[in-house]
């Protein structure tokens, strides 16, 4: 291709969404129903030779009445934050209704996957929805389960924003509330909607990228410090470093998407991504422990690494690694 044809398709109308909301509410419950009908629990406990950590930790404290809700003594409004009291109040309320904790956190997971079919099936086919079933979505959903709920209540408070910012920010504050770390993911959320950079340029792809940095740095070397200054109960245990050679692939994505940006970088799960892969190229540098961060906008990295390929069939390099890159973390999770 020579250079005027690359600028071309480079400068080409970025993709826009292929559904309305009522039709992507639709096919994201039909893929959420049968995605969930799979009894993933018992799956990687078979796969693992164990249950999900966090999930049995979660069912155990319900049982024995030994969530923090339950003998924790909140004395400033600091300890509600970093004790996370709405995260133990809501499983204590339901758990007293006779409500099985296991029900519990099979509906938070069923909430979580659906928000995330939602943003896939509203801008790809739904075939795509397939690149869904990855082990970091499904331990998310069904063992994070507190980062489940929160990540859900901030696609409820980004979508409903624009319309109803009283509601968009009273769920903001909830999910405050059920996770300390819900500031770090608004930061990414912010720096995705902040569209200029310091010199003026529109639609550019430094905020993302800054504030990737930011809370890689914040997650890397500053975590300590962090926790220590708010009194938060992990400041001593959060060790959460991942290995280069899964950084270096979101580095690549980083790439891709920056080479890319003129033609999709007006999406805002793209730029959501780029804030994504961003925080994981420079966790190499500063440790930390991208994961969860990829894990909850896990739908935005599937638009933005598989959208110029559905739109233009352009970019099947990154689309194929990607779907590699999938099946090499089922085959670790078999290990």
């Amino acid at each position: 291709m020579t250079l005027s044809k690359l600028q071309a398709a480079t400068d080409a109308p970025g993709p826009r969404p292929i559904r309305s909301v009522p039709e992507t509410v639709v096919v994201s419950a039909v893929f959420t129903v049968l995605l969930t009908a799979f009894p993933w629990p018992k799956i990687f406990e078979s796969m693992q030779g164990a249950p999900l950590y966090d999930r049995g930790n979660y069912l155990e404290q319900i049982e024995d009445g030994y969530l923090t809700y339950d003998w924790f003594s909140y004395d400033s409004v600091l300890e509600y934050f970093t004790y996370e009291y709405l995260w133990g109040w809501a499983l204590r309320q339901l758990a007293d209704l006779g409500i099985p904790g296991e029900t519990i956190l099979n509906a938070v997971a069923v909430a979580f996957l659906f928000s995330l079919s939602c943003t896939v099936a509203y801008y790809l086919p739904v075939p795509y929805l397939l690149l869904l079933v990855n082990p970091l979505v499904l331990t998310m959903a069904y063992s994070q389960s507190r980062s489940a709920t929160m990540a859900t209540l901030l696609f409820l408070a980004a979508i409903t924003f624009r319309r109803h910012r009283i509601l968009a920010v009273a769920l903001v504050l909830v999910a405050t509330f059920v996770h300390t770390s819900t500031p770090l993911f608004l930061l990414l959320f912010f720096s995705a909607y902040y569209k200029r950079d310091s010199w003026g340029q529109p639609n550019s792809v430094v905020p993302p990228i800054l504030g990737g940095a930011v809370v890689s740095l914040l997650t890397g070397p500053l975590m300590g410090d962090v926790l220590s200054v708010l009194n938060d109960r992990r400041a001593e245990e959060y060790d959460m470093a991942a290995g280069w050679l899964f950084l270096s692939f979101w580095a690549y994505c980083l790439v891709f998407c920056v080479l890319m940006w003129r033609r999709m970088g007006q999406l805002l799960p793209v730029r959501l991504a780029v804030a994504v892969f961003s925080l994981a190229a420079f966790s190499i540098i500063f440790g930390g422990y991208p994961s969860r961060f990829i894990s909850v906008f896990f739908a935005c990295v599937v638009v933005a690494l598989a959208i110029d390929f559905a739109t233009y069939r352009r970019s099947a390099l990154t689309l194929s690694l990607f779907t590699v890159y999938s099946l090499l973390l089922w085959y670790l999770q078999m290990r």
